[in-house]
């Protein structure tokens, strides 16, 4: 049940402007019971042509979205609960709402053939809402009769988010002698204003875990394995209050200056730096004291520079290698309704491309290692340390992770019509040093959700003649390899070898998904058949969100161009 009409128009009003307008509606129920989604998106645009020079471009979008929080299925300690693929444990009225706007104004100008100057200012406005039940966490215990019951939890999240930018570039080309030069420098500025609130629920029920009795915000309690949906509660609380409202305000400037230098024909050198800077603050307001607190400026500035160099000994073939520096942005807040600090991201790649039979083989294979100073994630819990976390603008710097990897990109074009492309990757992510304190994540342990191993092979072919021209067919094969879901693990003192063990192992699979197609002039239409051998297998999120994978479906798509 998924309908999606959309229409993009474009077009000139005269010689000195054009238009674009496309937009599209969707509502779509899914495999999953309950669960539904309808969104109205719309994006325009306008084109003025002031001189032959100068190009002015004004643009927009806008989306709506109103949508099921779905937070999948449970697992039973280490093993994903054997449930229906379509059980859906939240309650019916469990909701979530989307709004975002942007708006942009982008001026190009041509001094001549060799320099241009851009100018691009925007705004963006972003409301994220959701109120339901939370994720399922159900009892581990091997008591028979209590094994799947599972307490649940109430969550409501609202955060808003506002983000003016300028930037100005320029870029031009010129040579010093026989030196070539590609050169690109400019300013950018960016404020972001973040509101992220905080609500408490008056239901409170007594609840028993393995250390006595607790007090918590729990809705009702059901059991996985006899759930019915039609005898659930209902009824919507209305005793939810909104307890704090924090808003984080970040400027951030940056200036940035690169030289693409053609040495030779086969020898490039492309060398940058930038400098970022950022100050960012957040207030609380707790409306419960009726008090507001300044929270005080955080200041973070560094120089990143980026440098590779391309060796190119045939026109077919090119050796490069690379290393970049970042300073990146973190958003969102501590624990502490703190500004989270910016990751430092260190990167190295090298690689060789490599045509064949003049493009008929193409070949890509790149080596790679990402270093990230702190790498920022949503907090398992609030500041209490024992209150799970629902708000994913809460975050936590857990910690230096590294990634080293391969990936290899072969396509090729045989014959006329047909298309194959295959491609590997390995990627081994982990922590690379931690604390070593109590609830610290253990130095070596690889990333959960990063598999080591994913691959892809796919095929399209258009018939080119004879009363079947135009068709076209085609395949694609997906791999996923062996991955952990859930938390990673963490230091622990408590237990007996001084570990938490709390990840997830999941099991690699492959789907196929098949097209078929068919243009006939100004109509075209196009059927998907994925996942064809109906393979089950889940996507395991923080906070133990367990979603299946979408079963064997099919879908039709018609196109008319006029």
């Amino acid at each position: 049940s998924y309908y999606k009409p959309s229409a993009d128009f474009y077009g000139s009003l005269n010689k000195f402007m054009a238009y674009r307008i496309n937009g599209s509606y969707e509502n779509s129920e899914s495999f999953r019971d309950v669960v539904k989604n309808e969104r109205i998106y719309i994006n325009p645009s306008l084109l003025f042509n002031v001189s032959n020079k100068t190009q002015i471009t004004l643009q927009g979008d806008y989306l709506s979205a109103d949508w099921t929080p779905d937070f999948g299925t449970g697992a039973i300690g280490k093993e994903i609960a054997e449930v229906s693929r379509n059980s859906y444990f939240g309650t019916l009225w469990s909701n979530g709402q989307t709004k975002s706007t942007s708006a942009s104004a982008l001026v190009n100008h041509d001094f001549n053939k060799n320099w241009k100057l851009n100018f691009n200012s925007s705004f963006q406005s972003y409301d994220r809402q959701s109120f339901g039940t939370e994720r399922i966490q159900p009892n581990d215990e091997k008591n028979e009769s209590i094994i799947g019951d599972n307490n649940r939890a109430l969550g409501k999240n609202k955060n808003l988010e506002q983000i003016f930018g300028d930037q100005l570039s320029l870029q031009g080309c010129f040579k010093t002698g026989s030196i070539k030069h590609q050169f690109f420098t400019g300013v950018d500025w960016e404020n972001s204003l973040a509101t992220a609130y905080t609500f408490t629920f008056s239901e409170k029920v007594i609840s028993i875990n393995n250390d006595g009795k607790y007090v918590s915000n729990y809705y009702d309690m059901i059991n996985l394995f006899s759930f019915d949906p039609a005898t659930q509660r209902n009824d919507i609380p209305t005793n939810v209050t909104n307890t704090r409202i924090v808003t984080t305000d970040t400027n951030r400037f940056g200036i940035y200056a690169q030289d693409l230098i053609s040495f030779t024909e086969k020898i490039k050198l492309l060398a940058g730096i930038r400098w970022s800077w950022q100050e960012s603050q957040a207030d609380t307001n707790d409306l419960v004291k009726n008090t507001i607190t300044e929270g005080a400026k955080k200041l973070d500035n560094a120089f990143s520079p980026k440098v590779g160099l391309v060796y190119q000994p045939t026109k077919d073939m090119s050796v490069f290698a690379s290393y970049s520096n970042s300073f990146t942005p973190n958003t969102g807040t501590t624990v502490d309704l703190q500004p989270i600090k910016p990751s430092i991201i260190d990167q190295y790649e090298a690689g060789i491309k490599n045509d064949f039979w003049k493009g008929l083989l193409s070949t890509n294979i790149t080596v790679y290692q990402i270093t990230n100073s702190n790498l920022a994630q949503t907090a398992e819990f609030r500041a209490d340390g024992t209150t799970p976390n629902t708000d994913t603008s809460i975050k936590t710097l857990s910690g230096e992770t590294k990634s080293k990897g391969v990936e290899i990109d072969v396509t090729a074009r045989p014959i006329e019509g047909l298309n194959i492309i295959a491609g590997y990757s390995y990627n081994d992510m982990r922590y690379s040093k931690t604390t070593g304190a109590n609830g610290s994540f253990i130095e070596g342990d690889r990333l959960v959700r990063t598999p080591a191993n994913t691959a892809n092979l796919s095929f399209f072919y258009t018939l080119q003649s004879g009363v079947l021209k135009g068709i076209s067919f085609g395949a694609i094969g997906n791999y996923i390899g062996d991955r952990l879901g859930g938390w990673n693990d963490t230091y622990d003192s408590t237990k007996p070898n001084g570990i938490n063990d709390r990840d997830i192992p999941l099991e690699g699979y492959t789907t196929i998904d098949a097209s078929v197609g068919y243009n006939w002039k100004k109509f075209s239409i196009l059927c998907k058949l994925s996942n064809i051998t109906n393979e089950l297998n889940y996507t395991v999120h923080e906070n133990y969100s367990i979603n299946p994978i979408a079963p064997r479906q099919i879908m039709t798509s018609l196109k008319y161009k006029f």
